[in-house]
């Protein structure tokens, strides 16, 4: 048996839900929204903030300030100032300022001032002033433009391209693309 969704806030002005095994859907309100203690699908759309506290997040989450996922997404995440994701992130996400992700980035980072990520994944694309993959994936590749680009220990500015013979790789076998 699933346990219920609990809700509190006021709906279209600011509201958060915690728990429920099958929680999701569409929501917005004016100041934020946010889920706790479980995973969700969906999207998540506050006009200050959105996120998702102690879970995963299938799906979108967009904040005029901030977006934030302390769990791993799968989606897009847009935050006016600031997006966070403290897992993996797979997707487009887009930060007014800054973009962070605490695991691996596979998709597209974009942000003004930097974007950050623990490793890449197949294929990790950042652009902004400063971007900065720390742990280089051998497998991956990371495509990066701005002024300061590190990805693992090779920095290289404007234009910075790792591993884009990965994305051409061919298994030996069956002669077809990985």
């Amino acid at each position: 048996m699933s346990e219920p969704t609990k809700y509190q806030g006021v709906p279209f002005f600011g509201f958060t839900s915690k728990g429920g095994s099958n929680a999701g859907g569409i929501r917005a309100s004016i100041f934020w929204e946010e889920h706790e203690d479980s995973n969700y699908k969906g999207a998540l759309i506050g006009g200050l903030y959105a996120g998702v506290t102690r879970g995963d997040l299938a799906g979108t989450a967009i904040g005029g300030l901030g977006s934030t996922v302390e769990g791993n997404q799968k989606g897009i995440a847009i935050g006016g100032l600031v997006t966070h994701v403290g897992g993996n992130f797979e997707g487009i996400a887009i930060g007014g300022l800054v973009n962070y992700v605490g695991g691996k980035l596979e998709g597209l980072a974009a942000s003004s001032i930097g974007n950050e990520a623990v490793i890449n994944g197949k294929l990790a694309v950042q652009i902004g002033t400063c971007n900065k993959i720390r742990g280089y994936n051998e497998e991956g590749t990371t495509i990066q433009l701005g002024l300061y680009n590190r990805s693992g220990a090779q920095t290289i500015p404007l234009v910075n391209i790792r591993g884009i013979k990965n994305l051409f790789k061919r298994n030996k076998k069956t002669g077809v693309k990985k």
